[in-house]
């Protein structure tokens, strides 16, 4: 799937969900699949994982990883 809008800042923003976003009865995070999201000349991909309730996701911007906590 896919959705676009406009920030706070008013600028033009697009999501693509390249692998199906996964969630368990029980768990209050996505626990699997990956997105890109794209404002401008700025990109970046959220990997929530391959299915673990761990509230984690890696997020990549310039070809650099960052690991997350969703709370």
């Amino acid at each position: 799937g896919s959705a676009s809008g406009v920030n706070v800042e008013g600028d033009d923003f697009d999501v693509v969900i390249n692998t199906p976003l996964r969630v368990q009865v029980g768990c209050r995070w996505i626990t699997a699949g990956t997105l890109t999201l794209t404002s401008g000349t700025f990109s970046m991909t959220v990997d929530y994982g391959s299915g673990a309730c761990d509230a984690t996701a890696v997020v990549t911007i310039n070809g650099n990883d960052y690991t997350i906590s969703m709370l």
